[in-house]
């Protein structure tokens, strides 16, 4: 029959002596008894189980005091091993509350041997056909939390197999792509929020374990989500009956509570920031604020930069500069838009600031500009000042500005033959026929120039002046050897 209250609140049981001194040791060690001889902890407290976890807490100041009250409540491991067999906890954990169930008076807790598969609501007698689904996968560190009564839940073992180890992801069958129990023929929906209000638990309860907005993680990360969805699963299905039994046994049995299923809030507050996704699913607005693309640059005079900047709603950006005789704007630049163009106009330094107002106040972000003045230029070099090449080959000039703190000009590169050797304008020098040529640079001003000579040859002997050369020595060569051979018949005749 059943009780008329499904959860008693007039049974508490306290703990023997030899208990305490077990559970409540300095190392705050986590016991492990058997059904038959444990005794319930306090349990039915949920209206006070929270009173020290401020209301204003956000975030990870949340999850930290949640995690620390979570250690100090939790004294012992239901777990996984004993969730179906040995000490049998799911009897008290997952019975169908829907048909008759008992009531054990000793740990004033209600049970059965009707057990609720987990996805689909249906009921299997003494669990069987039964398997223990890791909710949070083992693969991807379920094993971290296993221990605990919180996380695994019994499933029929037909039912079992079809998730895997996937990410919760709503819409997907797929191991690789995710998995939703409502996208099963015999999943029932409502289980979206059950499973995302034990995924919240264990990133609580562990902090080795991270949530992701993504529908898969194959780095062995310790990772699940997807975030977003799993946000919005917690709103969309709300706390069930089954749930709140469940916390109680749990409890009772280990002494801590899912704090998801007593404040379904608290998972927004927690992770309802990470993204634009997880704010949209939490009805989140965004966070005020103004980004901009530098936030300090270099310039030598006369130089020109773009920079842009962008607000959190898409208000309007305003652009001024601190000192326009160093830094000025575009002309367009007292009116709003998302990029302006700077002007290096003078040695020395400017601020150009971005401005946004949004919801009436404004926010702002700022780059720091320099600009280099430097001394007057006294001469320019080249790195190479001759070079021989093969058709085809390059070669890279570069300038050395004298003084080094000199300001840099603009440059102007030529080739004096074309055909045989041409420059772009940053100095790449590409050998384009045989012959020589000068690769001139010179300031756009035409006040200091430089020169490399280029020699473009196929490899074989040099053809000018160097060809005579080697021609003459060999002439002189054999010249030479023709007079030993006159001399040495000279002699001959001679005797």
């Amino acid at each position: 029959m059943k009780s008329k209250r499904l959860i008693s609140l007039s049974l508490m049981f306290g703990l023997t002596a030899g208990l305490f001194a077990s559970v409540f040791s300095i190392n705050n060690q986590v016991e492990a008894v058997n059904a038959s001889s444990w005794t319930a902890y306090t349990h039915y407290d949920g209206a006070t189980y929270y009173n020290d976890i401020s209301d204003t807490l956000t975030g990870s100041s949340l999850t930290s005091a949640l995690r620390t009250l979570n250690n100090s409540k939790k004294k012992r491991n239901g777990g996984y091993n004993a969730l179906l067999k040995d000490d049998f906890w799911a009897r008290y954990t997952d019975f169908d509350s829907n048909s008759s169930y008992s009531q054990d008076t000793t740990h004033d807790l209600p049970y059965s041997n009707k057990i609720v598969s987990f996805y689909s609501g249906n009921v299997a007698t003494n669990a069987s056909g039964m398997n223990r689904e890791h909710v949070w996968p083992k693969s991807k560190g379920g094993n971290l939390v296993e221990a605990d009564s919180h996380m695994a839940r019994p499933t029929l073992t037909s039912e079992n197999s079809s998730r895997g180890n996937s990410f919760y992801v709503e819409g997907m069958k797929s191991t690789s792509q995710g998995w939703d129990p409502a996208m099963e023929s015999w999943g029932d929906e409502t289980y979206r929020g059950d499973a995302a209000r034990i995924i919240f638990y264990c990133a609580m309860a562990n902090g080795s374990l991270t949530l992701v907005d993504k529908p898969s993680d194959d780095n062995d990360n310790n990772t699940m989500g997807k975030l977003s969805d799993i946000l919005r699963w917690n709103l969309t299905y709300s706390v069930k009956q089954r749930e709140m039994n469940r916390n109680e046994a749990v409890e009772a049995i280990q002494g801590n509570r899912n704090p998801f299923i007593d404040h379904p809030e608290y998972a927004c507050k927690i992770w309802g920031d990470t993204n634009s996704a997880t704010r949209e699913a939490c009805g989140i607005a965004p966070t005020p604020s103004i980004s901009i693309s530098k936030t300090s640059a270099t310039l030598e005079v006369g130089a020109i930069t773009t920079i842009s900047a962008s607000s959190s709603d898409s208000s309007q950006i305003s652009w001024t500069t601190s000192n326009e005789s160093v830094v000025s704007l575009s002309a367009t630049s007292s009116d709003s838009g998302s990029s302006i163009t700077l002007t290096a106009a003078g040695a020395g330094s400017a601020t150009v600031t971005a401005k946004a107002t949004i919801s009436g106040t404004e926010y702002s972000k700022s780059c720091q500009v320099t600009v280099n003045g430097g001394a007057e230029i006294e001469s320019i070099s080249l790195n190479v000042t001759e070079k021989t090449l093969k058709p085809a080959d390059r070669v890279q000039l570069r300038v050395t500005v004298n003084p080094s703190d000199a300001k840099r000009p603009t440059f102007v590169w030529s080739s004096s033959n074309e055909a045989v050797a041409s420059v772009d304008a940053n100095g790449l020098v590409t050998a384009t026929g045989i012959g020589d040529c000068e690769i001139v640079v010179k300031t756009s001003d035409n006040k200091f120039s430089a020169k490399c000579v280029i020699h473009v040859n196929n490899g074989s002997a040099p053809s000018g002046c160097g060809g005579n050369v080697v021609a003459t020595s060999v002439i002189l060569s054999s010249l030479s050897l023709l007079g030993v051979g006159i001399l040495l018949i000279k002699r001959k005749f001679i005797k």
